[in-house]
């Protein structure tokens, strides 16, 4: 199953999914941030392990305030000013350890010296929202985008019929023959997964054949280590968008 509801959110990392995926000028409304623990085993992330935040169509950053904590999903709430392409994320580091038997601790080689591993981990969570009636009449300044992210050919809002044509990036370079795993909803509230693969330029075209609620992870494990904290550092995105008919 996929596009999980908040019982199924830890086994698929974190997700950001906002009311409505196009609003007006002095509009106020609210972002889901459903919490997730794939990468953090000891446990939910704290308030202070969590990043919500939106990029304006001027390129600033603006964090977004939190309204309301239940056990699996925090609310956070944007008033959006100007029309274009705002860009809202949600961001979770961590990292953890395991000692001598395969045991998981919360923290890093300076939280336990006794480990015989550590592992640094980053969740992303992103999606779109779209403001005014013609949102890229008003242009869009690039969105500081996380390490791991797609980049789609646009960010405009799609249709059954329509093809999502994307590129998958890690630090600027395409990722080629990455698997991706995407999920959608159908009727009786059943959902569906799929799992593809990148092609040889880190490109993917996706049909989209049923309206409804879209969810993409991937996961990419990168070398990058710091030998007195940790020693490889794991990566999940997640990207959230709605289809119409």
């Amino acid at each position: 199953m996929l596009v999980p509801d908040s019982s199924e959110a830890s086994e698929y990392g974190i997700r950001l999914v906002s009311v409505v995926t196009h609003a007006h000028e002095g509009d106020s409304l609210d972002v889901f941030f459903y919490l997730g623990n794939s990468l953090n085993p000891c446990g939910e992330p704290q308030n202070n392990d969590i990043a919500v935040y939106t990029v304006t169509p001027e390129g600033k950053r603006q964090n977004l305030d939190m309204v309301c904590r239940k056990e699996d999903c925090c609310t956070y709430r944007i008033t959006v000013g100007k029309e274009g392409i705002y860009h809202l994320f949600g961001e979770c580091p961590g990292y953890f350890s395991v000692d001598g038997e395969g045991k998981r601790f919360k923290g890093s080689f300076e939280d336990n010296p006794e480990a015989v591993s550590a592992t640094r981990c980053f969740q992303y969570a992103h999606t779109v929202l779209q403001v005014g009636r013609n949102p890229f009449s008003a242009g869009s300044a690039d969105a500081m985008l996380p390490p791991l992210c797609i980049v789609p050919d646009s960010w405009d809002s799609l249709r059954v019929g329509e093809v999502f044509a994307f590129t998958l990036y890690f630090r600027d370079f395409p990722l080629p023959l990455h698997e991706i795993g995407i999920s959608y909803s159908v009727e009786n509230g059943r959902t569906m997964s799929e799992e593809y693969i990148t092609d040889g330029k880190g490109r993917m075209l996706y049909p989209i054949n049923t309206p409804g609620k879209y969810f993409i992870v991937i996961r990419y494990n990168s070398k990058e280590n710091d030998e007195r904290l940790y020693y490889d550092t794991r990566y999940t995105y997640s990207f959230w968008f709605k289809a119409r008919a």
